[in-house]
């Protein structure tokens, strides 16, 4: 009937999916927008005195909703075979991802950004250890903090043992071997000396890709550390294998046009994917290392010449930031 009650069983009052819906898209663009001004509103509307009680109810009849509404989109992304990370990464941004047929090919067919940020730090505290009477005995104090069982992220991160896997030392010897440039060297201890100032925070913060849209493809906490390569070359593992396997899945072959990453010190990161295993498949996805305009004249004038995106033919206007 096109109404939703407010209790399971027995109810006397329920909202229409229009009130609902209104809400539902007034919370998406403004999500201060709380349930008690709403309720208030609402009231104000029909000429009636506000009561506390209607937020409480207008909440939980607005929970079915989004539930209902998350039914129907998991179902039908599961008729059309829209699941998984690699569908959603590889489908996210239409403008960038959307090939039509017979297209005319592009020298860059598409810009992805990338770089960390140190926002979310989280120190790390002995009581962030959950001692109870099954783990540590009876004899130790419990944690004053309650155990959060949420999973946040979903399909949108990386695991700590996909990014842990690129670490340097998990590499196999004939990536090891390899010759290193010079500055390489001097680019790994960087990356470990900036590691070892963040060794108090249990996170440090995130490493995200976007395409140029700003459209998140992928994400992965940095645990334990600060901004280390073994972040960026697992993400794009992530979306380079999973781009080969759908064209391969596709009968379809390598991209005719570039993929150009932008990254900060990337002048200093290519050097690291061409001694890496990720090299072969960056060969394949046609990784075309690339830097900022923001961030590209605090590098040296040759380095400009080479990586700076204001001289990178194909990619427009486009900042990188």
């Amino acid at each position: 009937s096109g109404i939703i009650p407010t209790s399971p069983l027995q109810h006397s009052l329920g909202f229409t999916l229009r009130t609902i819906d209104l809400y539902h898209k007034l919370f998406v663009r403004c999500p201060r927008l709380g349930m008690q001004s709403f309720s208030k509103s609402i009231c104000d509307i029909h000429g009636l005195a506000f009561k506390p009680h209607l937020s409480t109810q207008l909440s939980a009849a607005f929970d079915v909703y989004v539930a209902i509404l998350n039914a129907v989109r998991s179902r039908t992304r599961e008729h059309l075979g829209h699941q998984g990370r690699e569908w959603r990464m590889l489908n996210m941004c239409p403008p960038c991802q959307y090939r039509l047929h017979k297209e005319d090919h592009l020298d860059v067919c598409m810009i992805m950004t990338m770089d960390g940020n140190d926002s979310l730090c989280h120190v790390e505290r002995k009581e962030d250890v959950l001692h109870n009477e099954a783990v540590s005995g009876s004899n130790m104090q419990v944690s004053r903090e309650r155990l959060d069982l949420c999973k946040a992220g979903g399909e949108y991160f990386a695991s700590r043992e996909e990014t842990s896997a690129w670490d340097e030392s998990n590499w196999p010897t004939d990536s090891q071997q390899n010759p290193v440039e010079p500055g390489a060297a001097v680019e790994h201890l960087w990356a470990e000396g900036h590691s070892r100032s963040s060794d108090k925070f249990f996170e440090h913060g995130w490493f995200v890709v976007l395409c140029r849209h700003m459209m998140l493809l992928i994400a992965c906490d940095m645990i334990k550390s600060g901004e280390l390569y073994q972040y960026p070359l697992a993400l794009l593992s992530t979306y380079m294998a999973s781009e080969k396997a759908q064209r391969q899945k596709l009968g379809e072959g390598a991209p005719e046009g570039k993929l150009a990453v932008v990254y900060g010190i990337m002048c200093k990161f290519s050097k690291t994917v061409k001694r890496s295993p990720l090299n072969s498949l960056a060969q394949w996805s046609a990784f075309l290392p690339v830097i900022g305009t923001m961030h590209g004249y605090a590098h040296e004038r040759a380095c400009q010449l080479v990586f700076l995106m204001l001289y990178i033919v194909g990619v427009g206007l486009e900042d990188g930031e």
